[in-house]
Protein backbone atom coordinates (compact mmCIF):
# COMPACT_ATOMS: atom_id res chain seq x y z
CA UNK A 1 0.00 0.00 0.00
CA UNK A 2 1.27 3.36 -0.99
CA UNK A 3 -0.38 6.45 0.45
CA UNK A 4 -3.41 4.48 1.46
CA UNK A 5 -4.05 3.28 -2.13
CA UNK A 6 -4.20 -0.48 -2.54
CA UNK A 7 -2.31 -1.80 -5.57
CA UNK A 8 -3.15 -5.15 -7.08
CA UNK A 9 -1.10 -7.19 -9.51
CA UNK A 10 -2.61 -8.92 -12.55
CA UNK A 11 -0.29 -11.91 -12.31
CA UNK A 12 2.08 -13.45 -9.75
CA UNK A 13 5.77 -12.53 -9.74
CA UNK A 14 7.85 -14.05 -12.51
CA UNK A 15 10.43 -16.70 -11.71
CA UNK A 16 13.57 -15.86 -13.74
CA UNK A 17 15.52 -18.65 -15.44
CA UNK A 18 18.60 -20.10 -13.67
CA UNK A 19 17.57 -18.72 -10.27
CA UNK A 20 16.92 -20.97 -7.32
CA UNK A 21 13.45 -20.39 -5.86
CA UNK A 22 13.33 -19.16 -2.28
CA UNK A 23 11.06 -21.92 -1.01
CA UNK A 24 12.00 -24.04 1.98
CA UNK A 25 14.97 -21.85 2.83
CA UNK A 26 15.39 -23.27 6.34
CA UNK A 27 15.93 -26.87 5.24
CA UNK A 28 17.85 -29.31 7.42
CA UNK A 29 20.98 -29.68 5.19
CA UNK A 30 21.36 -25.90 5.06
CA UNK A 31 21.36 -25.56 8.84
CA UNK A 32 24.21 -28.00 9.44
CA UNK A 33 27.24 -26.02 10.58
CA UNK A 34 30.77 -27.38 10.37
CA UNK A 35 32.86 -27.63 13.50
CA UNK A 36 36.51 -26.60 13.58
CA UNK A 37 39.16 -27.73 16.02
CA UNK A 38 41.81 -25.20 15.02
CA UNK A 39 42.27 -22.15 12.80
CA UNK A 40 44.14 -24.33 10.30
CA UNK A 41 40.91 -26.30 9.68
CA UNK A 42 39.13 -23.25 8.26
CA UNK A 43 39.24 -23.41 4.49
CA UNK A 44 36.57 -20.85 3.66
CA UNK A 45 37.68 -17.84 1.63
CA UNK A 46 40.90 -15.94 2.01
CA UNK A 47 41.71 -16.17 5.70
CA UNK A 48 44.29 -13.60 6.72
CA UNK A 49 45.07 -11.87 9.97
CA UNK A 50 45.79 -8.27 9.11
CA UNK A 51 47.20 -5.70 11.47
CA UNK A 52 48.53 -2.40 10.28
CA UNK A 53 51.06 -0.10 11.80
CA UNK A 54 48.38 2.62 11.63
CA UNK A 55 46.18 0.69 14.09
CA UNK A 56 49.08 0.15 16.49
CA UNK A 57 49.99 3.82 16.77
CA UNK A 58 48.23 5.83 19.43
CA UNK A 59 48.48 9.19 17.66
CA UNK A 60 48.99 8.34 13.96
CA UNK A 61 50.88 10.62 11.61
CA UNK A 62 48.30 11.57 8.93
CA UNK A 63 45.87 12.87 11.54
CA UNK A 64 48.32 14.51 13.93
CA UNK A 65 50.79 16.91 12.33
CA UNK A 66 52.84 18.06 15.33
CA UNK A 67 55.53 15.58 16.30
CA UNK A 68 55.09 14.46 19.87
CA UNK A 69 56.04 11.89 22.43
CA UNK A 70 53.48 9.58 23.98
CA UNK A 71 53.59 8.91 27.70
CA UNK A 72 51.78 5.66 28.39
CA UNK A 73 50.80 4.62 31.90
CA UNK A 74 48.43 2.09 33.40
CA UNK A 75 46.04 3.70 35.84
CA UNK A 76 44.17 1.75 38.53
CA UNK A 77 40.76 3.18 39.38
CA UNK A 78 39.23 2.91 42.88
CA UNK A 79 37.27 -0.21 41.85
CA UNK A 80 40.50 -2.03 40.97
CA UNK A 81 40.29 -2.13 37.16
CA UNK A 82 43.40 -1.32 35.15
CA UNK A 83 43.12 1.20 32.32
CA UNK A 84 45.84 2.40 29.97
CA UNK A 85 46.22 6.14 29.70
CA UNK A 86 48.10 7.82 26.84
CA UNK A 87 49.22 11.44 27.09
CA UNK A 88 50.40 13.38 24.05
CA UNK A 89 53.39 15.58 24.84
CA UNK A 90 54.19 17.78 21.82
CA UNK A 91 57.74 18.70 20.95
CA UNK A 92 57.54 22.48 20.94
CA UNK A 93 60.58 22.96 18.70
CA UNK A 94 58.62 21.60 15.73
CA UNK A 95 55.87 24.25 15.78
CA UNK A 96 57.85 26.78 13.73
CA UNK A 97 58.34 24.26 10.92
CA UNK A 98 54.59 23.85 10.34
CA UNK A 99 53.69 27.54 10.29
CA UNK A 100 55.60 30.79 10.92
CA UNK A 101 52.54 32.44 12.50
CA UNK A 102 51.85 32.05 16.19
CA UNK A 103 48.06 32.13 15.65
CA UNK A 104 48.24 29.08 13.36
CA UNK A 105 50.56 27.30 15.78
CA UNK A 106 48.10 27.88 18.62
CA UNK A 107 45.24 26.56 16.50
CA UNK A 108 47.23 23.42 15.63
CA UNK A 109 48.12 22.77 19.26
CA UNK A 110 44.51 23.30 20.37
CA UNK A 111 43.06 21.10 17.60
CA UNK A 112 45.45 18.22 18.28
CA UNK A 113 44.98 18.46 22.03
CA UNK A 114 41.22 18.39 21.57
CA UNK A 115 41.39 15.38 19.21
CA UNK A 116 43.72 13.47 21.54
CA UNK A 117 41.35 13.98 24.47
CA UNK A 118 38.31 12.96 22.43
CA UNK A 119 40.00 9.78 21.18
CA UNK A 120 41.24 8.75 24.64
CA UNK A 121 38.31 6.38 25.25
CA UNK A 122 38.79 4.70 21.87
CA UNK A 123 42.55 4.41 22.47
CA UNK A 124 41.95 3.00 25.93
CA UNK A 125 39.86 0.13 24.52
CA UNK A 126 42.20 -0.77 21.65
CA UNK A 127 44.08 -4.05 22.07
CA UNK A 128 46.75 -3.26 19.46
CA UNK A 129 47.62 0.11 20.94
CA UNK A 130 47.97 -1.38 24.41
CA UNK A 131 50.35 -4.09 23.24
CA UNK A 132 52.47 -1.67 21.24
CA UNK A 133 53.43 -0.04 24.57
CA UNK A 134 53.10 -2.76 27.18
CA UNK A 135 54.24 -6.37 26.90
CA UNK A 136 51.66 -8.50 28.64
Amino acid sequence: MQRNVRTTFASPALQPANVQPLTNVACAPCLARPTYDDYADIRLGNVSYYTTLFKKQVFPAPVYQIRSEVDATVMVDPMGSHKPYYEKVPLTQEAQVLSPYSFDQDQLFFREDLMSRQSSLMDRKSYHKFHSFFDA
